[in-house]
């Protein structure tokens, strides 16, 4: 059992920021450094029910820090808590990072023109986890798309009467209203919100759980972290075009 209060620390520097997080649990054994990254990992089988949880939480943190180019390093020992420590740099290159097997089922005279913003999209990133919403805003940005950003529910039924977007990153687990809630509310603005492609981004898309998404009005659900994978799908998928 972990015991909080957890310690955490950020360090800022002009080419990347780090964070370390610190807690007093039971310590994670040497010879499991190399797995515990590895999704439905666990140190002790969930038959025991020792502790809560399917093994996916540090599968998606290292899966998140390698989208954005980072690095995750543990400490720990036995009986005593682990460290945890994430570099992230500023300048992040999504082009040396997209996968070969996705730059070779796209033809480049259609991948490029995606990846290069030569056609600009207005999207709205709903999200209350700054690093999250940090992430994705710049891999979106990097290819000169419009992002505005909400940080609840509230904020992204304002923003969306206000401004016609064309894609809509919808955090499935807000604060203030789910983003099923919010979804149903956007879509409810009639034109503003009705041809809108929202997508919800989520650490636990269950079949039920994806149903429930889809019903309140989201057009498909993804796992966190989004990537830029994710985000040329969506583009050639949805043959997205610019709102006019």
């Amino acid at each position: 059992m972990i015991k909080w209060p957890l310690n955490i620390h950020t360090y800022t520097t002009f080419d990347y920021s780090s964070v370390v997080v610190q807690d007093s649990g039971v310590g994670i054994p040497r010879d499991k450094f190399d797995v515990i990254f590895e999704p439905f990992r666990r140190l002790s089988p969930s038959y025991e029910g020792k502790y809560n949880g399917v093994g996916l939480g540090l599968y998606t943190v290292k899966t998140f820090i390698n989208n954005c180019q980072g690095e995750i390093f543990v400490d720990s020992e036995e009986d005593k808590g682990s460290t945890f420590t994430c570099f992230i740099p500023y300048s992040l290159d999504y082009d040396a990072v997209l996968p070969d097997r996705l730059k070779h089922t796209i033809p480049d005279e259609e991948l490029m023109p995606l990846l290069h913003g030569k056609e600009i999209l207005k999207i709205l990133v709903v999200e209350d986890d700054q690093i999250c919403r940090l992430a994705e805003t710049m891999l979106l940005k990097k290819h000169h798309h419009h992002v505005d950003m909400a940080t609840s529910g509230q904020e992204a039924v304002k923003k969306a009467a206000e401004t016609t977007y064309d894609l809509i990153l919808m955090d499935v687990g807000l604060p203030d209203m789910d983003g099923c809630e919010t979804t149903k509310r956007i879509r409810a603005l009639g034109n503003n919100g009705q041809g809108t492609l929202i997508v919800g981004l989520t650490a636990h898309v269950f079949p039920e759980h994806k149903k429930q998404c889809v019903a309140a009005g989201m057009n498909t659900v993804l796992f966190k972290p989004f990537s830029m994978k994710n985000f040329v799908q969506l583009l050639t998928l949805y043959g997205m075009q610019p709102a006019k």
